[in-house]
């Protein structure tokens, strides 16, 4: 506690002036646009580091290099200014932001530096704060005894002060130590205490954290029935919250817990409830959920079931513990093909198992002479900052060995690049004599090879002038026999000139009767299209007829919806008869008319749906037409009928693409969505058993999706191009 009798006049006046500096800060500590104008515009270089440090401690996560900067920048006026108060709240800043910045070294100092402050102006409350920062700083680097050391002081501070809440969080801190050290009782007392006080300060968020640290406590000292109490308490307070992610993590925990307790029913339906929770599959403890499934499902006897979930677990990683979960997995896979009786898998499972158990055991053991290690380097470190804080008193000869050291250090460098220069000339003059004697070895392998190439052209100059003595010979006898061979082709070649006339003639009288039949085909076709065209027009004016007298509503829709199909059909024989091309339908033209036709038919007015299409320039054979067309007709009636009931407008796409030798359609709307509860494929509807149907016929899959509407896609693997 502050007191007035215990300091001097000269820091009283410096305790007065900061105090009005920390009420100044405390306007503006959530507010770093306020924090760096006062850094810029103030001339008072006491309010400058004050908000400085605090823009530092605010910016420590998000902007850690930064926040380092304000922090040395306050650290330099406070001490020119040789102000405590200030100098404390520097010195806390760099400590923290070096400490995320994992530079132990560096964050240690500063912390001391800060203690060494607040004592010289006995400001106990900040003594505390950094009291119990140096233990989180220790309890990450996994020094447990200095951790609980300095816990302990803060708490015995905390005691004499006020705050509830700071008391509160040192306890807290003090049962994570204890905890990680596997001393659960005094964990469980200490999480105890910190919970009192928390529900006398009625602040439920961090009951509910205290309430998992206890949980997660009483499970590593295997009271399971505790555990569980602790984790059923806490779920409420989540809920109560509105904290969505907090209770997802205690139902997977409660689940993990479940497990260990071999209660797998229960367990399963919990991961059976997160398995499919989209927003915690990007949650680092996703795997956890996949492998609890697994695991309750061995327990239950669903081996297939646990052989598949499993498998995927496999293929995930577990950042936190990845050799511990790849020997869960492992384990339980061998058990659960074991169950199904594929006992080489069970084998090879299990041989997998245990190879990561003993790495398991080898990087534990490798772990503790580490953290060991660590330990004795820490105290060195102590010690070595101790004795920096003593040789910072020796200024000037302290000043001069450093200078000293440098420039030694300098001099060693530049003795060091110069051996290096040295060595890389040796070796470079090294390398041209090895490639000297690599040329001269050339030189004299091209000589020989030049004189071999000399023995080896006379010997052919000989064999060339016996090669031209025969010559001679043949040339006679091949030119008395070409003379024969030339009159004996140009017999035949007259004979065949005769013949191919004959055949030229008859080929042209047989091309002009299969061009008139062709002709006659065409007109025929022609007309089997207009004939057909007009009766499905005749049958569609028919039932146009029919639903003028009926009031059946359910009636009245199906007609209109056979009358669309039969327009459907007919519109791709109205294109075969007035384009050339009898066998194959222009894609492009004939979408843009069937969903011209449908608008017109859902009397879908031009400002409230937009048609946007991406038509490739296909011609396909009419036998893939017509099922398309009819599969298009089903999904964008559907469309026009249900996606857009309740709003104003809406935006529909069609899209017929090639991708990787197949036909992609898709048909997308922007409207309500599918209701979650409905199952197409239970649908008895006479347009969803049509498109299973063409399906079939088209070797095509479907897959539908509603998120932000509706996107149902087609890739049809069977299709005819003209």
């Amino acid at each position: 506690m502050f007191l007035l009798k215990n300091i001097n006049y000269k820091y009283f006046l410096l305790f007065i002036f900061s105090f009005y500096i920390s009420s100044y800060h405390q306007c503006f500590a959530q507010d770093e646009r306020q924090l760096l104008k006062i850094i810029t515009s103030t001339k008072n270089d006491s309010l400058k580091a004050d908000a400085l440090s605090s823009l530092g401690y605010i910016l420590r996560e998000e902007k850690n290099d930064q926040a380092i900067l304000y922090g040395l920048k306050a650290k330099e006026i406070s001490e020119k200014l040789n102000n405590n108060y200030l100098k404390e709240s520097a010195y806390r800043t760099l400590g923290v932001c070096y400490d995320f910045n994992d530079d132990f070294t560096s964050s240690i100092l500063f912390f001391r530096k800060a203690i060494a402050s607040s004592k010289a102006i006995n400001d106990v409350a900040f003594l505390a704060n950094i009291y119990h920062d140096l233990a989180i700083t220790y309890r990450y680097k996994n020094l447990l005894d200095s951790s609980v050391f300095y816990n302990l002081k803060a708490l015995e501070i905390r005691k004499q002060l006020p705050s509830k809440e700071d008391l509160a969080m040192s306890y807290n801190g003090l049962g994570l130590v204890y905890r990680r050290m596997n001393d659960w009782d005094n964990a469980i007392e200490t999480f105890n205490k910190a919970n009192h006080l928390y529900e006398q300060l009625k602040d439920e968020d961090n009951v509910c954290n205290v309430m998992m640290n206890l949980a997660l406590t009483y499970r590593n000292k295997k009271d399971y029935t505790k555990a569980v109490d602790y984790y059923q308490k806490a779920a409420p307070i989540a809920l109560k919250l509105n904290d969505k992610k907090r209770h997802t993590v205690i139902k997977l925990n409660a689940g993990l817990l479940l497990n260990d307790v071999k209660r797998y029913n229960e367990s399963y339906e919990i991961f059976n409830s997160l398995i499919d929770d989209k927003e915690f599959k990007s949650n680092e403890e996703y795997p956890l959920v996949v492998l609890g499934l697994g695991i309750a499902a061995v327990g239950i006897q669903k081996y297939e079931q646990a052989v598949s979930v499993l498998t995927d677990a496999s293929k995930m990683k577990y950042k936190k513990s990845p050799l511990e979960f790849s020997g869960a997995v492992n384990q339980y896979l061998s058990d659960a093909y074991i169950g199904i009786n594929n006992y080489n898998l069970a084998l090879k499972y299990y041989k997998d198992y245990r190879v990561i158990a003993d790495s398991q055991y080898t990087e534990s053991n490798t772990k503790n002479v580490n953290e060991l290690s660590t330990k004795y380097k820490t105290k060195e470190k102590e010690q070595e900052i101790i004795l920096l804080n003593k040789d910072n008193q020796l200024k000037g000869l302290s000043i001069k060995e450093k200078q000293q050291s440098l420039l030694l250090s300098q001099l060693q460098n530049k003795q060091n690049e110069q051996s290096i220069s040295l060595l890389n000339k040796e070796g470079e003059l090294k390398d041209l004599s090895i490639k000297e004697k690599q040329q001269s070895l050339l030189l004299s392998n091209a000589n020989l090879t030049q004189q071999q190439q000399q023995v080896t052209i006379l010997n052919k100059e000989n064999s060339l002038k016996d090669l031209q003595i025969k010559e001679k010979k043949r040339t006679i006898l091949f030119n008395t026999l070409g003379l024969i061979f030339i009159s004996v082709i140009a017999i035949g070649v007259l004979y065949l000139y005769r013949n191919k006339q004959k055949t030229s003639k008859q080929l042209e009288e047989k091309n002009t009767i299969i061009s008139h039949s062709l002709k006659e085909k065409e007109v025929m076709l022609k007309e089997i299209h207009h004939r057909v065209k007009n009766n499905l027009q005749v049958i569609s004016s028919l039932l146009n007829l029919q639903s003028k007298n009926i009031s059946d509503e359910k009636a009245l829709q199906a007609l209109n919806e056979g009358r669309n199909r039969v327009k459907t059909m007919a519109l791709i024989h109205q294109n075969l008869y007035r384009d050339d091309n009898l066998m194959g339908i222009d894609l492009q033209e004939y979408i843009e008319k069937l969903t011209q036709g449908l608008f017109a038919s859902y009397n879908i007015q031009p400002n409230k749906i937009t048609l946007k299409t991406n038509i490739e320039k296909l011609e396909l054979d009419v036998d893939t037409v017509i099922p398309l067309g009819l599969i298009l007709n089903e999904l964008i009636s559907n469309a026009l009928k249900y996606a857009f009931e309740g709003r104003d407008a809406g935006i529909l796409q069609v899209d017929l693409i090639t991708q990787n030798n197949k036909l992609l359609l898709r048909v997308k709307d922007n409207g309500v969505g599918i209701p979650k509860d409905k199952d197409l494929s239970k649908s008895a509807s006479m347009g969803y058993k049509l498109i299973q149907s063409f399906l079939q016929k088209l070797n095509a899959t479907m897959n539908i999706e509603s998120d932000n509407g509706t996107n149902i896609e087609l890739l049809i693997n069977k299709y005819k191009l003209v």
